[in-house]
């Protein structure tokens, strides 16, 4: 598809129902495609059916829970034969999966940063805040404009469904694969 360029200029993301490709779609959101082997059956089903959700008494009772939930995920997630490493940007995200990570990971545990020489653009003082505060072994990687516009063309050509995110999750991903990182939060 020759318009998908335009889409992801203007939005950051292909929206649906656009594609890389003229002839795919993509499916419906909160939906799969099953496919029967034995029958050729193909068909189209929804999520929707799958409810994983618990009710809570209250507010704070949901709170609590979530957070547990949260603590017990990154934990197990840290479980490995070789060193963990945690995206670091600023966002509440990162920021919460960082802390808890270093709450169980009392050594070796590695996060990684991307920041730009333009100030404006750049979250590295937040960035800094933060790994002061959680203690662990920070590589901090200066993303520059030369290449960023090298790496462009082979970025998006091996992206199915480019994205502005994914764009940025290629870098990070290429910078833990040089410190030998297998396993990224």
């Amino acid at each position: 598809n020759r318009h998908w360029p335009v889409y992801l200029m203007a939005y950051g993301y292909i929206p649906e129902p656009v594609t890389t490709l003229t002839s795919v779609k993509p499916l419906h959101k909160g939906c799969f495609l099953k496919y029967e082997n034995s029958t050729k059956n193909i068909s189209l089903q929804s999520f929707a059916h799958y409810s994983y959700s618990q009710k809570f008494g209250n507010e704070e009772e949901a709170k609590i829970q979530t957070a547990k939930l949260l603590d017990d995920s990154v934990k197990r997630h840290l479980l490995a034969d070789a060193p963990v490493g945690v995206f670091l940007s600023v966002g509440l995200d990162s920021g919460i999966i960082a802390t808890l990570a270093a709450r169980h990971k009392k050594t070796d545990l590695n996060t990684l940063s991307i920041y730009f020489e333009e100030t404006e653009y750049s979250e590295k003082k937040f960035q800094d805040i933060l790994i002061n505060q959680i203690k662990c072994n920070n590589y901090q990687y200066l993303l520059k404009e030369n290449e960023f516009h090298e790496s462009l063309p082979g970025i998006l050509n091996s992206m199915d469904m480019p994205s502005c995110d994914g764009i940025n999750t290629w870098f990070i991903c290429k910078y833990a694969a040089s410190r030998g990182l297998k396993a990224v939060l």
